[in-house]
């Protein structure tokens, strides 16, 4: 869980469900590597609250789907080594009412 704090009280959560695909947990260490770096490429316009919708390095795949805005939104990625599925999310989130 994510929580975005404004004058100490929360603002805008997001949550993430799922992980390492059973019996990939080896490359546990390699796949969060490309995920932070996937993450981190911007977009010239603001399209995610994740990562780019796809992303390639060499044998690595970052795939990203999403429906919804800041208010409430949610998302689905998946993470791929050589074109076989290693690492999954399902994401949930949005502006906490007060």
């Amino acid at each position: 869980m994510e929580v975005v704090r404004q004058n100490n009280k929360p603002l805008w959560s997001s949550l993430y469900g799922g992980g390492m695909v059973e019996g990939k947990e080896e490359l546990a260490s390699q796949t969060f590597g490309f995920l932070k770096k996937a993450i981190s490429e911007a977009e010239e316009e603001f399209l995610s609250f994740r990562g780019p919708h796809n992303f390639k390095d060499n044998d690595w795949e970052y795939k990203y789907t999403q429906e919804g805005d800041v208010n409430e939104f949610h998302g689905y990625e998946e993470i791929y080594y050589k074109q076989d599925l290693v690492f999954f999310h399902r994401i949930i989130g949005g502006i906490i009412r007060r």
